[in-house]
């Protein structure tokens, strides 16, 4: 079972499959607005826990805002919500992660992608490129 938040004090579990489900569906809507090298990585191995990330670039600041936007919207239909919602300032910094408990997605200007480096700083997870 994978936790999801469902409010800022509340999560609820969710199955291996239905996670698997919207981990996918996550990187389909990000497929679909253009975004860039999308990768999830599976940090089990480094915690006793299940955590993902799912990484992703951005082409610009404003498409950096509607990717954001479009996975709120879309897990908020799920009763799924962010842990923090990220406002102008957040946008503009180039590097929005949205927290929800066991997946954490992480949406970057390619600048701040490639300075930061999440890839090498979490190099014993196991990658899974998408598609």
């Amino acid at each position: 079972m994978k936790k999801l938040n469902i409010s800022d004090d509340n999560t609820y579990l969710v199955d291996a499959a239905d996670f698997n489900k919207i981990r996918y569906a996550i990187c389909e809507l990000l497929d679909a607005n253009k975004s860039e090298k999308i990768l999830m990585l599976n940090l089990k191995p480094l915690f006793t826990y299940d955590l993902w990330f799912i990484i992703v670039t951005a082409l610009s600041v404003s498409h950096l805002k509607k990717l954001c936007q479009e996975i709120i919207f879309s897990l908020r239909k799920r009763g799924i919500y962010s842990a923090n919602v990220p406002n102008d300032v957040d946008y503009e910094s180039g590097w929005v992660a949205l927290d929800y408990g066991e997946l954490i997605i992480h949406v970057f200007m390619k600048d701040k992608r490639d300075f930061y480096n999440l890839e090498e700083l979490w190099k014993k997870a196991i990658f899974e490129e998408y598609p």
